[in-house]
């Protein structure tokens, strides 16, 4: 069974029936929409004309705007991946000087470590020298002194057997 729109049952055989009164009324529709526009002027049938070659052209210009959109979307999501990637191989080489910088820097530290451990060495054995030459110098003079009392017996003893 079938339904017609108002909502009686038909037979099997009664459903073209239905689709024709339905045809029918479309054409109706339509002859009563011709003559409308045929008595309303030419105006009305501009317009027409108009919205027609509007929708003629207005689609595919809409569609072309669209797929402008479109492109700039993915080359603007192209260029984001690119300075993704260029942020990224910049912090991965700024990472790579910073671990540079941080060894050579331990490194400068060591060898300062052992500079200033050479040098206190140094200061030791500059200390040590400092004071065995003081010693030295203390021993000279004490030797000088004695040099110089030989000499003095030894003047005045020649010059009393001289006489």
């Amino acid at each position: 069974m079938h339904r017609s729109p108002g909502g009686a049952a038909r037979a099997g055989g009664a459903a073209g029936g239905w689709f024709r009164e339905e045809v029918m009324r479309m054409d109706a529709i339509a002859e009563g929409l011709g003559q409308s526009l045929a008595h309303a002027g030419p105006e009305w049938a501009l317009l027409a004309l108009v919205a027609l070659l509007a929708f003629w052209k207005g689609v595919p210009m809409a569609e072309k705007v669209a797929e402008r959109a479109h492109e700039r979307e993915v080359r603007r999501e192209e260029r984001k991946d690119r300075e993704g990637a260029n942020r990224a191989e910049f912090e991965r080489r700024s990472a790579e000087l910073q671990g540079r910088w941080l060894s050579q820097y331990e490194h400068a530290t060591d060898v300062q470590e052992q500079t200033n451990a050479v040098m206190a060495g140094v200061q030791a054995e500059m200390a040590t020298l400092n004071a065995t030459l003081a010693e030295s110098k203390d021993r000279s003079r004490e030797m000088a002194g004695e040099v110089h009392e030989m000499h003095q017996h030894l003047v005045a003893g020649r010059a009393g057997t001289a006489r």
